[in-house]
């Protein structure tokens, strides 16, 4: 059995077709500018920052300059093996990127994990720092 190329469609569904897979799932951004990638900004953040701790993460939040919000993850060895660790941050970012409109433009952010990672999901990530960021904003 083939495949139907494209091509071979009627013009009104090509239309709705996407060209590629990639078109098909648009990708989030985060930009550099959305991060914190300087260890003499980490360490800004941790001494000029309040603390607020969930369940699941930790957070040191600082007011900055005016742009961007801007996230910084960090996670010892302690954590886990590395891929427990990229999850981490993977699931984190993700989870940023959907609070990013609603947060304040000057807000510096830098999470940390309490609890070792299994059963982290982008769910319980992203209601744990809705509810810590709630207090502050």
């Amino acid at each position: 059995m083939a495949i139907a190329s494209r091509d071979s469609l009627h013009p009104e569904l090509q239309e709705n077709l996407p060209l590629s897979a990639s078109e098909s799932f648009p990708k989030k951004k985060f930009p550099k500018s959305a991060r914190i990638l300087a260890g003499s900004h980490f360490r800004l953040i941790h001494r000029n920052s309040t603390r607020h701790f969930g369940e699941l993460i930790a957070i040191h939040v600082r007011q900055g300059r005016p742009g961007l919000p801007k996230l910084g993850i960090t996670v010892s060895k302690k954590f886990g093996k590395s891929h427990d660790r990229n999850r981490f941050k993977r699931v984190v970012r993700e989870a940023f990127r959907e609070l990013l409109n609603t947060l304040p433009p000057d807000l510096e952010l830098n999470v940390t994990p309490r609890k070792n990672g299994a059963a982290l999901s982008k769910q319980a990530v992203l209601l744990e720092l809705q509810n810590l960021l709630s207090k502050l904003i």
